[in-house]
């Protein structure tokens, strides 16, 4: 079974609350992020995985309300979180997503999810490349390969940054590194303050079709550059 685990918590340092912000007129970045999960074809499960957090607490309430699955763990130990997600779910493979990312794209992932089990690989990335925009972003992973790392990985950083391990030791994973055939890497569609959040709502506005594609995104800034000074971070 192959589960998309998003992480997700309402304690962001630098925008906090920002996954339940309005991002169109019907949904909020959580929302619209599992709409575009929900056109994938190769997911069987999307789970939601919050914090024990009493501020949480409002996460479990949207995944309830949504009828989503979702598990509560530990806040910083997000290696652990992630780990006990996939146990509970019985889950093989785990994609992970960030909840701050809205813009992820399903038939990316469908083409991650068939090379992952083509290849027989421990892990389908596209964070290594550098060419796809911040914020198109996910990685595949076998259960097995995460639970090695559960035992395994023993710092801070480790901990929290989830996959980091992995690329520490490539020479022990079976790893393969996803390539945008158009370096977009200058595009940031991820939403760490309230200049991405307003790019967002301007880019998703002048794209009408539904799901949005990373094909869809380059189109659009490549017509209308002017939008990248909303939220340029140079």
């Amino acid at each position: 079974m192959i589960g998309c685990v998003i992480q997700a918590r309402m304690g962001s340092t630098r925008f906090p609350g920002k996954i339940l912000e309005k991002i169109d007129e019907k949904n909020n970045l959580l929302k619209f992020l599992i709409n575009q999960l929900e056109n994938t074809k190769l997911l069987d499960k999307i789970i939601i995985a919050t914090t024990t957090n009493e501020k949480d607490n409002i996460i479990e309430e949207f995944a309830k309300q949504n009828k989503l699955e979702f598990f509560r763990g530990e806040e910083n130990d997000v290696l652990n979180r992630y780990f006990e997600t996939a146990k509970k779910f019985s889950l093989d493979a785990i994609v992970r997503i960030t909840s701050d990312n809205p813009l992820v794209d399903p038939e990316l992932i469908d083409e991650g999810i068939e090379i992952f089990n083509s290849k027989k690989l421990d892990v389908v990335t596209t964070n290594q490349t550098n060419t796809f925009p911040y914020g198109v972003v996910f990685e595949i992973f076998s259960f097995k390969a995460l639970e090695e790392i559960e035992k395994k990985a023993s710092s801070s950083s480790d901990r929290e940054h989830v996959t980091q391990f992995f690329y520490s030791n490539k020479q022990k994973f079976k790893i393969y590194n996803l390539t945008s055939k158009i370096d977009a890497s200058y595009i940031c569609c991820s939403i760490d303050t309230s200049n991405d959040l307003k790019f967002i709502r301007e880019l998703i506005k002048k794209i009408q079709k539904r799901p949005i594609l990373l094909d869809d995104i380059i189109s659009t800034i490549t017509e209308s550059p002017k939008l990248l000074d909303i939220n340029n971070k140079n």
